[in-house]
C-alpha cells in the first residue's frame, strides 16, 4: 500500500514539474473514440485496460485542475474532447479557457444539444450562466 502511494506521489510531483512552465496545457481527453456507456473501459483482459484514461489520471492525480470541451466529432458523430489542464489552484484559469474554446470553437465542432431539459415543462428552455455572469 504505502508503495502505491508513493508511485503516485512520484507521479504528482512530476506532472507537476513537467506543466509548470506552462499556463495551461492542451491534450486529447482520451486516445481512442468515444465507447458505449454500457462499457466501462474500451480495453479488457490484457495490460491496457486502464490506457484509455492515460491523458486524465496524471492531472486526477497531481491535484491540478481540468476541464474537458467537445472540440469535433469523429466520421461517425461520435464526440472528440480537448482537455485544458493548469497549474494547481488556477481552476478560475483552466474554466475562462475552457469558456472562451467554447465560444470560439469551430461551428462544427458544438454540439447539438436539447433545448429542453428532459423532464422539464414543454417549451423550457435549458439555461447556462457563464463566468461572466451572462445566460444563454
Amino acid at each position: 500500500m504505502l508503495e502505491c502511494y508513493q508511485q503516485i506521489m512520484r507521479l504528482q510531483a512530476r506532472t507537476v514539474t513537467a506543466t509548470d512552465p506552462y499556463d495551461l496545457v492542451l491534450s486529447p481527453v482520451a486516445p481512442v473514440a468515444a465507447f458505449p456507456a454500457e462499457q466501462p473501459m474500451p480495453f479488457t483482459g490484457d495490460a491496457k485496460t486502464m490506457a484509455h484514461i492515460g491523458f486524465t489520471a496524471p492531472y486526477n492525480m497531481s491535484g491540478q485542475p481540468a476541464a474537458t470541451v467537445n472540440c469535433g466529432f469523429t466520421a461517425d458523430r461520435r464526440p472528440i474532447g480537448v482537455q485544458i489542464a493548469g497549474r494547481r489552484f488556477d481552476d478560475l484559469g483552466v474554466l475562462r479557457a475552457a469558456a472562451w474554446y467554447e465560444r470560439n470553437r469551430p461551428a462544427d465542432a458544438v454540439p447539438d444539444w436539447p433545448d429542453s431539459a428532459p423532464g422539464a415543462p414543454s417549451g423550457e428552455k435549458t439555461t447556462c450562466t457563464t463566468l461572466e455572469g451572462k445566460q444563454s
